[in-house]
């Protein structure tokens, strides 16, 4: 995965099903698109003992959040929609370890749904 091309990806959502407020809509999946890929070198030091040194790799992602209004899913033959989180909130964007990734995911942006400068409201994640 690389952010300039095939950038979508799929996470395990953070929230158990038990813990979503409605249930009834919970997604298991969180979606995201890789911004960048990095790697760092970090010396971790702890008193009393020897530094380690090792290599760590991150992600940077915009997340996207599911449309909960949308209702979807092979019962009711529709794609699950999705939408980026709005940039001024504070979980817009976020680091992720790259081992958490399940898959990269195929999305449909819905056209529908577009703005006048031809960005995308919301996208249809493919099955």
């Amino acid at each position: 995965m690389n952010p300039h091309v095939h950038s979508e990806i799929m996470t395990l959502s953070p929230e158990s099903e038990s813990e979503s407020e409605d249930s009834h809509h919970w997604h298991p999946f969180q979606y995201a698109c890789i911004l960048g890929t990095f790697h760092v070198n970090v010396v971790h030091a702890v008193p009393g003992s020897q530094a380690v040194f090792k290599t760590m790799e991150f992600l940077w992602v915009r997340w996207f959040e599911y449309d909960n209004r949308w209702r979807a899913g092979l019962n009711r033959r529709r794609l699950h929609r999705i939408r980026f989180v709005q940039q001024d909130h504070m979980q817009a964007y976020g680091f992720l370890d790259p081992d958490d990734v399940i898959r990269g995911v195929h999305l449909i942006p819905a056209f529908a749904h577009s703005q006048n400068n031809n960005e995308y409201n919301y996208f249809y994640v493919n099955m």
